[in-house]
Order: structure tokens, then C-alpha cells, then sequence
């Protein structure tokens, strides 16, 4: 089921582009951009399927809203090196007492395989360390994680002038935490078949993400 969506997204992607890129300059012309720095902000949702080795409840789709920050810098007209953090908050009931998030810190990569006067269409990547907190204040459960991620993707970026622009950004993101505990940095266990095991829980889905991009 995530693939399918994740073709649809990337090609819905591929849909808007042309209708937001009206471009009227020479699409041969490459410009240089050869130590560009760029700042970029946006914010997006995610949707994945979380499973885990509780037999019990072990796999169920769950939804998260994003926001990102950022940094890139240059290094030819088709690479660039970053570095970006994003929040993730999962989603609950208005009046719930739970609350999730994650937190991710990431080196980024980006590579053009479409650079024009004013956008580009490129191939990304993100791989860091991600934390996961989980409270509910009626039960006094506080649940702690860390682990790395992988974030490969492909996006858009377009100018409005020489400085001021925008992203469009569609990615899978998977990330699997294998040590969680409590606040007495316990680790969480279930039983399965007779035997204790250390919980695992594992993340996979799509990211889709739109922001703006300030360029010097």
C-alpha cells in the first residue's frame, strides 16, 4: 500500500511542477550556483505504518505533522551538503492526555538533475540520529528513544527573484528503534511465546513537505 501512495506522490509531485514553473528562460542555460548558501523552513505531514514485536498490537498506520529547518551549501552546480532538523508531532485525541513526538538531526545531500535560471529538480537524502518521547500525564508514562534514520526523496525548488523561493518535497522516511525505555531508563520488554524480549518499534512512510527557501 505505501508504495503505491509513494508513486502517486512522487508523481503528483512531477504534476504540479510543470503548472508552478512557467518558466520563460532558455531551460539550457545552467546557471552557477557554485557556493550558493541557502536557508529553508517548511512544514508538511507524514503517514506511516508502525509495527513493532508486541504480538498483541504489532502493526497500525499512524500520522504525524512536520516542521523543518535547514541549511545547504554548495559545492558544484549539482551538489549541495546540509544540515536539517525536523520535529514530528504524532496525532491525538484534542482532549487526550497522551502527546508523541520525534525528533530528527540530520546531514543532508542534495543533487540536481534539472537546474534552470529560476528552479531544479533534484534528488535528496537525509541520514541522522532521531529521538522519540512519548508522555501521558494520567499515567505518569514517560517513554524515551534513540535510534538513526534514512530519508532519501526527490523535490523541487523554484525562485521568484534572486534570493526568495520555495520547495516541494516528497521522501520515505524509516527509522527503527531498538532500545526504549522508561523514565527510570528502564528498557520496555514484551513477552512473546513464554520468552521476555526487548521492545523494538520500527517507522516507515512518506513525508510530504513545503517551504520556503531564502538564498544568498
Amino acid at each position: 500500500m505505501f508504495k503505491k501512495v509513494f508513486c502517486l506522490l512522487i508523481l503528483s509531485t512531477f504534476i504540479v511542477i510543470p503548472i508552478f514553473s512557467q518558466e520563460t528562460e532558455d531551460e539550457n542555460t545552467v546557471p552557477e550556483t557554485r557556493n550558493d548558501f541557502q536557508l529553508f523552513g517548511g512544514a508538511g505531514f507524514g503517514i506511516y505504518s508502525m509495527k513493532n514485536n508486541d504480538k498483541s498490537n504489532n502493526n497500525f498506520l499512524t500520522a504525524t505533522g512536520i516542521y523543518s529547518l535547514g541549511a545547504y551549501y554548495s559545492i558544484s552546480n549539482k551538489f549541495y551538503f546540509g544540515i536539517g532538523f525536523d520535529r514530528l508531532g504524532f496525532a491525538t485525541n484534542r482532549d487526550s492526555a497522551q502527546s508523541a513526538n520525534v525528533k530528527n538531526l540530520a546531514l543532508l545531500l542534495k543533487y540536481n538533475i534539472h537546474n534552470s535560471e529560476k528552479s531544479s529538480i533534484h534528488f535528496n537524502a537525509a541520514i541522522g540520529t532521531t529521538s522519540f518521547k512519548y508522555l501521558d500525564n494520567k499515567t505518569n508514562t514517560n517513554v524515551t528513544a534513540s535510534s538513526l534514520f534514512i530519508e532519501p526523496g526527490i523535490g523541487y525548488d523554484h525562485f521568484w527573484g534572486e534570493h526568495f523561493g520555495y520547495f516541494l518535497n516528497a521522501s520515505y522516511y524509516y527509522t527503527r528503534y531498538t532500545k526504549i525505555v522508561n523514565k527510570d531508563n528502564n528498557p520496555l520488554t514484551v513477552i512473546n511465546n513464554g520468552f521476555e524480549e526487548q521492545l523494538w518499534i520500527s517507522l516507515s512512510g512518506m513525508h510530504l513537505k513545503l517551504g520556503f527557501i531564502y538564498k544568498f
